[in-house]
């Protein structure tokens, strides 16, 4: 039976980014980068995953759903759905 166990819901990665070009000189550039991984759904647990983060307070690290979405009070579900379907994604 495979696990049933559902991802955190909040989640940070750590990476890097390189650049290269080649014209009309060699050049190059890296640096690191870190990413959030959260879940819209549950963005009271993942508020509450460590003390560092907060949902919509300030904080160290912190999200803040009017800087997504439609930027209004509204649940960002609907609109997450929509850009999936308007790109051609079915999520079902």
């Amino acid at each position: 039976m495979p696990d049933q166990t559902p991802p955190p819901p909040l989640g940070l990665y750590l990476g890097q980014t390189r650049h290269v070009r080649h014209v009309p000189f060699e050049q190059s550039f890296a640096y690191r980068l870190f990413l959030i991984d959260i879940d819209i759904d549950r963005l009271g647990e993942a508020a509450r995953t460590t003390p560092l983060f907060s949902v919509d307070a300030p904080n160290l690290f912190s999200f803040r759903r009017r800087d997504h979405g439609t930027r209004r009070d509204e649940p960002l579900r609907p609109w997450a759905e929509d850009m999936f379907a308007k790109a051609g994604i079915d999520l079902q």
